[in-house]
């Protein structure tokens, strides 16, 4: 048996990359078969798979070539699999970088004082797809910073014009990531409206947010309107949200939106 390993140089930046897979087959042969497997590393995507002369089959059927009684190691997941029983066929698709994905979960513990309202955010992420360097946080309106933190921080900005929170890690990451963020938004003692803005992680597909309120003993707190929220019972919300003041929040609200809103 005769084992091959080639190689088709391919520079796969922002923009998708077309990529049509040589012919290769042995001359002289009257009979040729087999099966061809397109594998992808976990940062990449293949699309717009096109064949000709080939028949799909199921990944479990897909079996690859074996050299000294071993599987040659592959580097990726197995995409698709196909059978061809004569040549020639021809095999293309398009290789892109995977968009970063990620979901996320959101907890804000916000205390309305007479001149302020505190916030304390924990945003975490999980991070799929290609490695980030950052994260992204939508700040609301008048938002000061008291304190950022995060997993393996190695700094933090906020952009004037579109205030945004950028977090940098010291090095790419996938999988779980957490922020943790202090700050505070003035408001007017005479103030018996207060619609508030939540620091909102971006660049998620999904994201799932709880905020318990306190109010300082000098308000009588009513929901004027819900904007898409479900209140809960202060008792089921998280145990660091049901802690984090050492008194129960007067509402707990959660929302699935993407850019939810007091």
């Amino acid at each position: 048996a005769l084992v091959f390993e080639l190689f088709l140089e391919a520079k796969i930046a922002g923009e998708a990359v077309s990529i049509k897979v040589p012919a290769f087959a042995p001359l002289q042969v009257t009979r040729d078969f087999g099966v061809v497997g397109l594998f992808a590393a976990p940062q990449f995507a293949l699309r717009n798979i096109a064949t000709k002369g080939l028949t799909q089959i199921n990944a479990n059927q897909f079996v690859g070539p074996v050299v000294s009684g071993q599987l040659p190691v592959v580097s990726g997941a197995l995409v698709t699999a196909f059978r061809y029983t004569a040549r020639p066929f021809e095999v293309s698709f398009a290789a892109g970088r995977k968009a970063p994905e990620s979901t996320g979960l959101a907890e804000h513990a916000l205390v309305v004082e007479r001149r302020k309202v505190r916030m304390s955010s924990r945003l975490r992420w999980e991070l799929a797809g290609a490695l980030r360097s950052s994260v992204n946080v939508q700040l609301p309106p008048g938002w000061l910073a008291v304190d950022v933190d995060a997993t393996a921080l190695a700094d933090w900005h906020v952009d004037t014009t579109t205030n945004v929170l950028t977090v940098e890690f010291t090095e790419p990451r996938i999988g779980a990531v957490e922020v943790v963020l202090q700050g505070n938004v003035a408001k007017e003692p005479e103030d018996t409206l207060a619609e508030i803005t939540l620091p909102v992680p971006q660049d998620l597909s999904k994201l799932v947010t709880q905020t318990a309120v306190w109010f300082d003993p000098a308000y009588q707190a009513t929901i004027n309107a819900a904007n898409g929220w479900k209140t809960s019972d202060p008792e089921h919300c998280s145990e660091e949200l049901r802690t984090k003041l050492g008194r129960p929040a007067k509402f707990v609200f959660t929302s699935n939106a993407l850019a939810p809103e007091l």
